[in-house]
């Protein structure tokens, strides 16, 4: 079951979960990926950011356009003056929602710049809109604006399958993870996905 809301400019999508669901991440797509022909370089860091509630209830807090940061072996290939503050991004949402863990709703937030990423596309890239508006893919090249955010190095299909790899699907899975814990708990989930653009 899924709703919409939207609060001035705040746009709050949630998902209410009864039993299992694959919502998240269509397990065919992400098993379609060949990790042995992937050539990543070593990316470390985790691509979310949780924080868990001392007695949760049952929700699942989802922000996954606040990241800002930008993997090493690639934040040289974005044009610096638009890395330095991408306008894509929701800012300071993670932040708006600092009181959740009080509330018990358990939070994951991203930790890369959705310009890495867009955590909130298909697998697939497929289009979200059809309207004429400017869209950006899942591995973005342009800013809503329709500037080029890269100087060097667009990503290629096997860069896309690597960011896959390393920053989508984990994300996903972590979330699936939460969702699946707080149902094994409660019976049912709500997944409460944050946005303000």
């Amino acid at each position: 079951q899924k709703q919409v809301k939207c609060f001035g400019q705040m746009s709050l999508e949630f998902v209410v979960f009864h039993g299992t669901s694959n919502f998240i991440i269509p397990p065919k797509k992400e098993n379609n990926l060949d990790r042995s022909k992937l050539q990543c370089n070593p990316r470390p860091m985790l691509p979310y950011i949780v924080t868990h509630a001392k007695a949760p209830v049952p929700i699942v807090l989802s922000i996954p356009h606040c990241g800002t940061a930008f993997p090493d072996e690639i934040k040289d290939d974005y044009h610096p003056h638009l890395a330095a503050a991408p306008d894509d991004t929701d800012w300071f949402v993670d932040q708006l929602y600092d009181f959740a863990a009080e509330m018990g709703i358990t939070t994951i937030r991203a930790h890369y710049s959705r310009w890495v990423i867009d955590l909130n596309r298909p697998p697939d890239s497929q289009p979200l809109y059809s309207d004429g508006r400017i869209i950006t893919g899942l591995c973005p090249l342009t800013d809503f604006h329709g500037n080029s955010i890269y100087q060097k190095n667009e990503p290629d299909e096997a860069e896309v399958a690597c960011r896959l790899a390393t920053y989508y699907f984990p994300y996903h899975r972590k979330v699936q993870e939460l969702l699946d814990e707080t149902k094994a708990t409660f019976g049912q989930a709500l997944l409460w996905d944050a946005h303000s653009i």
